[in-house]
């Protein structure tokens, strides 16, 4: 396994695999450290506009758009469910079902984003690690409110 793929596997939903790739980075720390200091970035500020431009989106005609724009209103998590609660009620039939298929995975907690499992599991293996490069990373990391979309 390379550190990139343990990257990528620290999102998977398969907790088996992802607990692979924890035991990978925890073994390899100075790497580990570097690799996130690269890949964790704080996340976009949620705003109205970021929010309306989202959910707009969930009734696109490009199935990619559409694709694109509930994978990020995953991301975006807990704070979206108003916007989505309104687009719920939405007249566009897609951006309706949609909207009520997000807001059921957000408030039954069945699925966490990538971006977000990788940050949890992140501050997980930093505190395994736990060398002063690590709890600088940790620190990094909670100043800025840090997930990791990339």
């Amino acid at each position: 396994m390379t550190d990139e793929s343990a990257w990528g596997d620290l999102g998977d939903q398969d907790a088996s695999r992802a607990h692979r790739a924890m035991l990978h980075l925890i073994a390899g720390p100075d790497e580990t450290v570097r690799l996130f200091t690269h890949r964790l970035k704080p996340r976009p500020p949620v705003d109205a506009k970021r929010l309306d431009r989202l959910v707009s989106n969930l009734g696109d005609d490009d199935s990619k758009v559409r694709e694109r724009a509930s994978a990020e209103l995953l991301e975006v998590g807990r704070p979206a469910l108003g916007a989505l609660k309104k687009a719920a009620r939405s007249p566009s039939l897609e951006t309706k079902r949609r909207a009520r298929d997000l807001l059921r995975r957000l408030e039954l907690g069945t699925i966490i984003a990538p971006g977000r499992l990788r940050a949890e599991r992140a501050v997980e293996i930093l505190e395994r690690i736990g060398t002063p490069a690590a709890r600088t990373v940790l620190e990094a990391m909670q100043k800025s409110k840090t997930d990791t979309t990339r």
